[in-house]
């Protein structure tokens, strides 16, 4: 038996097989599901989320037919000989069970049943042998849980082993040639994990000790007759000091003996009047515009911070520049020759993003490595979630947690978060919930499960 399947897919299904970083789980899912070369495959397993609902969200059967029959549009458009067991066993599974507006259909269920069989599916031939039982006998069953496909062939994980998470799922409109049902998105599918509740920490009451009526007061004693003082020579006063003026130091602007210091401060100089002129709200199209071509002057001028910024607009981060990854991929190595540890982690993603052209695995990992040994705080909190993912070999989630650690030393509260999450799988509940408090001091949301950027945008 063999099937392909979207890495973003397959990460995301193993993750929720351990039970483990659900959150990123379910992200990787709905990443497929937008962009990638199995969407068939990608919708169908949200629709098994949301069906049969995972610790923390109830199923509902009746919202998940809408992502059933949207997996079965992108079926309807694969050729013949490109669909493989996996697709044929979930079309079958789709009429098998009515799990879709249309009713179900035993006949069409065998048909693809029997399809997936040929290519070796041994899960399709014990559900194409039930329904050949029930056609004969006349009876019927309701529909079974679904197990999600496991990426190598013996396992079948379900959702329902997933530590508590909420998810939901938010909709663009868009329309599918084949099933005709509610639009079921492309674009922009965003989950979001409700954080765990932490008990309210009862203030200590507060303690009114009894005041005591004070004592009497004695009568006071009777005056002492004083003695004459005799009087002592006049000393002779000190001659008095003038204050000095106070000196006030003139107003300047900062300048450096060293030329090349002078350039990067002037640099710098520039690329704030290049950020007032992009983020102010009040600011024209031209002004913006003016503004991004300041900031490609600050970064000629040597503005290492400049040249961050830049490439990181060229990644499509923003609406008034349009996307270039080479260009992001430049400016970002002239940050890393000025020094930036935040331009090395950037670049990092970007070689590991399967957006772009010079995709590179093995470089990314390198840029990111150099960032953490610099001491970039999310680069170190990267490195303990390679670690952690890594649940085969025990000692990973050790080294994963001290990962975390230095990353939240540095002030990361994401990595505060993920430390109280390893805290709590192992019912150290008093840590857990220590960890989750310097999470929130750090920068970290608990609505939003993320990260302040701006926190995590100080380092160089």
């Amino acid at each position: 038996m063999s099937y392909t399947m979207d890495k973003n897919l397959e990460e995301g299904l193993n993750l929720l097989a351990e039970g483990k970083k659900i959150d990123t789980a379910l992200k990787l899912i709905n990443k497929s599901a937008r962009k990638g070369k199995t969407k068939g495959k990608s919708f169908f397993e949200v629709g098994r989320i949301v069906r049969e609902g995972i610790p923390g969200m109830e199923g509902n059967p009746e919202d998940a037919r809408k992502y059933y029959d949207s997996a079965m549009s992108h079926f309807a458009k694969l050729d013949v000989n490109a669909l493989d067991c996996l697709d044929y066993r979930e079309m079958g599974d789709y009429y098998n069970y009515a799990l879709g507006t249309e009713e179900a259909d035993k006949a069409k269920a065998v048909d693809y049943y029997k399809k997936a069989v040929e290519l070796g599916d041994e899960v399709a031939k014990e559900r194409l042998e039930q329904v050949e039982k029930e056609l004969s006998s006349g009876s019927a069953t309701t529909a079974p849980s679904l197990a999600a496909p496991s990426t190598t062939p013996a396992a079948t994980p379900t959702v329902k082993e997933a530590a508590t998470k909420t998810v939901v799922v938010e909709e663009k409109e868009e329309t599918y040639p084949v099933v005709e049902h509610e639009p079921i998105p492309e674009e922009k599918k965003t989950i979001a994990v409700a954080p765990s509740p932490v008990a309210d920490v009862q203030p200590e009451p507060t303690v009114v000790t009894e005041v005591k009526e004070a004592a009497p007061v004695a009568a006071p004693a009777p005056a002492v007759e004083e003695k004459p003082v005799e009087e002592k020579p006049a000393v002779e006063e000190a001659p008095k000091v003038e204050k000095a003026k106070e000196v006030v130091p003139e107003g300047k602007t900062y300048a450096s003996d060293s030329a090349k210091v002078q350039h990067v401060i002037e640099g710098d100089q520039i690329l704030i009047r290049a950020i007032r002129l992009i983020d102010s709200p009040v600011s024209t199209e031209k002004e913006v515009a003016d503004g991004v071509e300041l900031l490609k002057t600050a970064v000629e001028e040597g503005s290492m911070r400049a040249a961050v910024l830049l490439a990181y607009l060229y990644e499509g981060k923003s609406s008034f520049v349009s996307p270039n990854f080479e260009l992001a991929k430049q400016n970002y190595e002239v940050a890393i020759g000025r020094g930036s540890s935040v331009a090395e982690y950037r670049l990092g993603l970007l070689y590991l993003s399967e957006d772009t052209y010079f995709y590179n695995e093995a470089l990314g990992h390198e840029h990111i490595v150099k960032a953490a040994r610099a001491g970039y705080a999310p680069a170190l909190n990267y490195i303990g979630d390679a670690y952690r993912s890594k649940v085969t070999n025990p000692k990973n989630l050790e080294i994963a947690y001290r990962y975390y650690s230095l990353a939240g030393e540095r002030g990361y509260g994401l990595a505060y978060h993920n430390m109280a999450e390893i805290d709590a799988s192992r019912q150290e509940i008093a840590l857990s919930r220590e960890h989750e408090k310097y999470a929130i001091l750090n920068g970290y949301d608990p609505d939003t499960c993320k990260q302040d950027p701006l926190t995590s945008s100080l380092h160089l």
